[in-house]
């Protein structure tokens, strides 16, 4: 179903998606394989987010990765699953994920990735420094892949995060990045954190860093 050219190509994403979603390693290959070129997918564009109309197949990917993550581990699988939200975050830079990408990610999952989350995370803000306008808000796209990383990588989290406000400082882009501080633990973490809220006096940033609080504090320490 996933290959027959008489089969609509909406049908064949809700397909790729549900083998997706039971671990299926066809379903994993075919995501890793659309990743090389994602524009050139013939479900491509047949489903858009409702807030920017942009495609939305690859973060209903992602979901569906995350979903997976129950069967995959029971199938023998999970290496395969990880390299298929490697090739997601290989074009979390050009393709719209919101936080689904981000969501999909954990503690198990994080560690063989940090390299390619920190090395998308630089490339996208490359776009956004060289003056190119995602149809999307690839800056708290970038934000929530930092956030993610944070429990794992808090320094890096810390650095990529002031990349990010050097590059665009949106009230949206600083909120989505106070994950780095709820989630962290060290002083670096809380600094950027609070350099968010009042170095660059956002609105609406003193509630989100209150709420980061308590979001830190109630995180058992590992």
């Amino acid at each position: 179903m996933l290959g027959g050219d008489s089969v609509p190509p909406y049908e064949r994403l809700v397909a790729r998606l549900a083998l997706i979603s039971w671990a299926e390693p066809v379903g994993y290959r075919t995501l890793i394989s659309s990743a090389e070129a994602p524009e050139e997918t013939p479900w491509y564009g047949h489903s858009l987010d409702r807030r920017f109309s942009v495609d939305d197949t690859f973060a209903q990917a992602a979901d569906a990765l995350e979903a997976s993550k129950f069967l995959s581990i029971p199938k023998g699988i999970e290496d395969l699953r990880i390299k298929a939200l490697r090739s997601l975050i290989g074009v979390a830079d050009r393709q719209f994920f919101e936080s689904k990408l981000a969501f999909a990610l954990d503690e198990e999952t994080i560690p063989p990735l940090a390299a390619d989350i920190s090395a998308v995370v630089e490339r996208g803000l490359q776009v956004l420094a060289d003056g190119q306008t995602p149809a999307f808000d690839l800056a708290a796209q970038l934000a929530d892949l930092v956030g993610a990383l944070a429990p794992m990588d808090e320094a890096e989290a810390v650095r990529l995060g002031y990349l990010i406000v050097g590059v665009q400082h949106s009230v949206r882009t600083l909120v989505h990045l106070c994950a780095v501080p709820a989630r962290g633990r060290a002083e670096a973490s809380w600094k950027f954190g609070e350099y968010s809220t009042f170095e660059l006096s956002a609105e609406r940033m003193s509630e989100a860093l209150d709420e980061a609080l308590v979001q830190r504090y109630a995180i058992p320490h590992s």
